[in-house]
């Protein structure tokens, strides 16, 4: 008993090595990941997003450039295009991921409920080599003193190799890339007529963590 006792131990450790020895020979490139040894395996993930950000610049303004696809092509964290393809419909590709798990997604984006300056919903369909992406949620805006509170409320499903992260690491990730977006939308908004807002990872993170911007 003793001797199956360490025997399993070690296997344990054997199993850990092996596992860990994917993400160090495959790196962060999740397309050139192997998902079929049995390590790492797909499943489905379920999340709730919900929070509130202020951003300091006036409703409309806001609203216009959060159903701006130009505009969102430029703040939303990866995004490689945002095309309009039909009514209130766009073409979606993004670069994202989660810990090793990364991958380019394409799909759809649909806008519903508009009701400028105030409410819409937004529904995503993204799918990819490292899994797919489904969500749909509401985004409401209301005058703050001298900007806008933006409200957001959504269910992301998703599936595939990213969806066996922990639950934890995607809402922290989520969490980082909202706030990335409103710091880019808050730039974009309070950017002269005609200047170009630079844009990028750390800056537009520290834009939108400003001292009471959102939770």
């Amino acid at each position: 008993m003793i001797e199956d006792k360490a025997r399993d131990r070690v296997e344990s450790r054997d199993s850990g090595r092996e596992r860990n020895a994917v993400f160090r020979s495959q790196g962060p490139d999740a397309d050139r990941m192997d998902f079929s040894n049995g390590l790492l395996t797909p499943e489905e993930a379920h999340l709730r997003l919900k929070g509130t950000h202020t951003i300091n610049a006036p409703r409309q303004r806001v609203f216009d450039l959060l159903t701006d696809p130009e505009a969102l092509a430029r703040c939303i964290p990866g995004a490689r295009k945002l095309a309009l393809v039909g009514e209130n419909t766009y073409e979606l590709e993004i670069n994202a991921g989660v810990g090793p798990i990364r991958g380019s997604y394409s799909g759809t984006v649909r806008l519903e409920d508009l009701d400028p300056p105030g409410h819409y919903r937004m529904v995503v369909d993204a799918k990819g080599k490292t899994g797919f992406v489904k969500g749909e949620g509401s985004i409401d805006l209301a005058d703050e003193d001298d900007g806008t509170q933006v409200s957001y409320n959504g269910n992301v499903q998703l599936g595939g190799p990213v969806a066996a992260v922990g639950q934890r690491l995607h809402l922290s990730v989520s969490k980082m890339m909202t706030r990335q977006l409103f710091g880019a939308i808050e730039a974009e908004a309070n950017a002269a007529p005609g200047e170009s807002v630079k844009h990028g990872i750390l800056r537009d993170y520290l834009r939108g963590k400003k001292p009471g911007a959102g939770q």
